[in-house]
């Protein structure tokens, strides 16, 4: 009889821990919970690394596929694949998830990939693609609130998940290990009261992607087709 009884109680024990565990959800995962529609896998791994590396700063956002407004019209979005904010200030992330040996300097408009099937192609330097989403990220700053964006640390990197860097002479270059160990060693800078700011304005253009991801749709799509001369998607 009591040992039927301690059973069941085992097996209740159990079963409600499950359940609880089931049911929690840890502080990274609730940075990123809202953000990982349109995520492919590179961009998902940056996203937990980076939330991993971070965990010890309470006051933080991690925003992943961000779709930005134009600054004078709704037509020239542009997509930053993370935005981090903090108290080391706003990380603006490409993430790259390219295979081979990838060659290329910070001032040269195409790079080159080599692939082990002895092919390769040209790509568009990464470096140049997301100072244009910094440039969009400073803009909107300026546009929308009364910080001094003099005060504000915004930082280019471009993550690789995969590839070869070891022809890659840009710094604004990482891979996953060599990025989550870099922020760390930068500066405080933002006090809290301006990490809300900037995370209220990045949150607000996140909240109401709508209507804007629309947009890009049909923005990349003109580029495609080549109506349109914005490298900086």
């Amino acid at each position: 009889m009591w040992i039927m009884i301690g059973i069941i109680a085992l097996l209740l024990t159990v079963f409600l821990t499950i359940i609880i565990a089931s049911a929690l959800v840890t502080e990274k995962e609730n940075q990123i919970a809202n953000c990982e529609r349109g995520m492919n896998w590179s961009e998902r791994k940056v996203a937990v690394s980076l939330a991993k590396a971070l965990s010890d700063y309470p006051n933080k956002l991690i925003i992943n596929n961000l779709i930005l407004p134009g600054l004078y019209d709704s037509k020239h979005t542009t997509q930053i694949d993370t935005l981090v904010i903090c108290s080391k200030g706003i990380f603006v992330i490409e993430t790259k998830s390219w295979n081979g040996v990838i060659y290329g300097d910070a001032d040269q408009k195409e790079w080159v990939i080599h692939y082990d099937s002895g092919q390769s192609r040209q790509v568009y330097n990464p470096t140049w693609q997301n100072d244009g989403h910094v440039n969009r990220v400073e803009g909107l700053i300026q546009k929308e609130t009364d910080l001094d964006i003099a005060n504000i640390n915004i930082i280019s990197m471009v993550i690789f998940a995969n590839g070869d860097l070891s022809y890659v002479n840009a710094p604004d270059c990482y891979s996953i290990y060599d990025a989550v160990s870099h922020i760390p060693n930068y500066p405080d800078c933002l006090d809290d009261q301006t990490v809300n700011q900037l995370k209220e304005l990045f949150l607000f253009y996140k909240t109401h992607a709508s209507s804007t991801n629309e947009e890009h749709t049909k923005y990349v799509q003109q580029i495609q087709e080549g109506n349109n001369n914005d490298f900086y998607l």
